[in-house]
């Protein structure tokens, strides 16, 4: 009979007794705890912010064209790099980052279902 499935997202899949991400899987004995980590934009943001400095810059400074320009890159590729959280696992091996994601609803719907698992495992 196959195991009870709590949460399905893609290759992220959680059960009672199991929780797969890809190729790695975890018993959800060995689950000490879960926890959401906020891991920011990437470099994309960082960089974004530098670009609409600098373009802020060349604008002041007379540089009209290449201000807008730079200002209006920057800018667009802040709001592009979307904020990612990863779902962290403590085991006896220490904390893995199992998953992460732009989408923090999938993050949190896995989260509740390792949750679920532990209520059960009892």
């Amino acid at each position: 009979m196959a195991e009870e499935v709590y949460s399905r997202h893609g290759n992220v899949i959680i059960g009672p007794s199991m929780a797969h991400f890809g190729s790695t899987s975890y018993p959800i004995a060995n689950i000490g705890s879960v926890s959401i980590k906020d891991i920011g934009r990437g470099p994309a943001g960082p960089l974004g912010v530098i670009m609409a400095i600098v373009g802020l810059i060349l604008l002041l400074q007379s540089n009209v064209f290449v201000g807008l320009v730079l200002l209006a890159l920057g800018a667009i590729l802040f709001i592009r790099a979307k904020p990612k959280a990863a779902l962290v696992l403590k085991t006896s091996s220490g904390d893995v980052q199992a998953m992460e994601s732009t989408e923090k609803q999938i993050i949190a719907d896995t989260k509740t279902a390792i949750e679920r698992a532990f209520m059960n495992r009892r």
